[in-house]
């Protein structure tokens, strides 16, 4: 895993059998750590604030929504750049790297080819060219909340979160509208945006399929083979939407969940689920507590996987980390390497 958090500025390297933890980039301003040294100075510091988090052809890219930039590094901490966005000047403008600027960019997702990322406060999604690093809105009106289906620019968002890709769409947690989004990207549809789930009628927890249904916040998405993923966070839940039949389900947790409990379904208990990523597997979410759990879509079963208990005591593997980790919000699973956690201020991967 690769994780962002507030707990300190820097990246770490995290053996998880081993239990042995390795900083390996940044400025650690806490006890007595103090590392420096990147390619770009020391950007990875407690001022700076990761958030959504992915992969792409060897390196690992991070947004900063504080500071409006989109940093990339390889998975050793080095070679660390800014690639998009200039720092600290934040705006909506189009462009190629240092000329782009962004607002609040929280979530992050790759095709494969290019970088996608949600604007959370400018209510529009981007697009980022790699390489190249041209940006441009593909979808959303900005400073213009609401929702409606249309294409490109002329759609509306209400504080679009997270941001996922399968098969040809972009997948939106519209938080704001408690709502999931898609966005086409096939050639003859490009730009299209509808409402999948849910609706900003009303907020609650209910079962249904597509606007039947309904969300309270939407924090993060994920896909786990043909099914979507969706983080509930203020209503502690984690739903489960089928993409062939728009069917939502709640897979584990309750509104009364302000606790951790292993358990198959809803017996269980997660409070305030916030990051989601999948090893093909076995989902994993990350919560505002620095709490990681492990969910099996076959047996319906939730364990805790990383980080300390609501008592503060350590489960399972968080014995690798030498503190809590905090706010796993972007999460990202890549064969062969690792995972990847994005929080705020810290990058930790752990393979």
């Amino acid at each position: 895993l690769m994780v962002t958090s507030i707990a300190a500025g820097g990246v770490r390297k995290v053996g998880v059998t081993t239990g042995q933890t390795q900083h390996i980039a940044g400025n650690f301003a806490r006890g007595d750590f103090e590392i420096r040294g990147m390619a770009d100075g020391n950007l990875f510091s407690t001022e700076k604030s990761f958030y959504g988090i992915t992969y792409l052809g060897g390196y690992v890219f991070a947004t900063d929504p504080n500071n409006g930039v989109i940093y990339r590094l390889k998975p050793d901490g080095t070679d660390l750049t800014i690639v998009a966005g200039k720092f600290r000047e934040l705006g909506t403008t189009d462009g190629t790297g240092s000329n782009a600027r962004f607002g609040f960019i929280t979530g992050m997702t790759t095709d494969g080819i290019n970088l996608y990322v949600t604007e959370n406060l400018n209510h529009i999604i981007r697009k980022v060219t790699v390489p190249g690093y041209v940006v441009s809105t593909i979808a959303g009106k900005v400073d213009n909340p609401g929702l409606l289906d249309a294409t490109g620019t002329a759609a509306e968002f209400y504080n679009p979160t997270s941001i996922t890709y399968y098969d040809k769409y972009l997948y939106i947690a519209d938080t704001s509208n408690h709502a999931i989004r898609r966005l086409s990207l096939s050639a003859d549809s490009y730009g299209v945006v509808t409402t999948f789930a849910g609706s900003n009628a009303s907020s609650g927890t209910g079962d249904g399929i597509g606007a039947a249904a309904s969300f309270n916040g939407p924090a993060c998405v994920q896909f786990v083979e043909s099914k979507l993923y969706v983080c509930d966070a203020n209503t502690n839940l984690v739903r489960e939407i089928d993409i062939a039949t728009q069917k939502v389900t709640t897979t584990f947790g309750a509104p009364d969940g302000d606790y951790l409990l292993e358990g198959i379904g809803t017996v269980s208990r997660f409070k305030q689920p916030i990051g989601l990523t999948s090893d093909g597997k076995y989902l994993y979410i990350g919560n505002s507590r620095g709490q990681i759990a492990q969910y099996n879509p076959a047996t319906k079963k939730m364990v805790s996987f990383l980080g300390y208990s609501a008592r503060q005591q350590p489960i399972l593997t968080s014995q690798a980390i030498e503190e809590p980790l905090i706010k796993h919000r972007g999460m990202w699973f890549e064969p062969g390497v690792g995972f990847f956690l994005a929080g705020f201020s810290q990058i930790v991967l752990i393979k």
